[in-house]
């Protein structure tokens, strides 16, 4: 139940990101409609883990779905919307930040659990 509250935030960004772009995304529409359910589910349990367990690696897996966040609706705009050189460079940023901050989640997670 909480995780359903907690994923409600990220899926609504999501979906108002995807109806400023819904008429080129075409038949495209469910695939990005999943894709913002799964990616806000896991930004949903990440708010979750960290706000019961305030863990270093909780943090660094809310920063990356934060930056998802913010790489998919930088994304939106420039494919979509506006096409924008600096744009697409948030786009690069956010992805290269995000995927480094889910791998340091993962490091951090397999590090607890093997001292453990």
């Amino acid at each position: 139940m909480a995780i359903g509250f907690a994923f409600l935030p990220f899926f609504v960004i999501y979906l108002y990101m995807i109806n400023f772009v819904l008429e080129p995304l075409g038949d495209s529409y469910f695939i990005w409609i999943m894709n913002a359910f799964v990616t806000s589910y896991i930004g949903g349990v990440s708010i979750i883990n960290y706000l019961n367990n305030s863990e270093e690696h909780f943090f660094w897996l809310l920063l990356s779905s934060i930056l998802f966040l913010i790489q998919i609706g930088a994304f939106f705009f420039n494919r979509f919307y506006i096409k924008n050189e600096s744009i697409y460079q948030l786009v690069i940023l956010s992805y290269g930040i995000s995927q480094f901050a889910f791998c340091k989640f993962l490091l951090l997670k397999e590090q607890k659990s093997s001292v453990v």
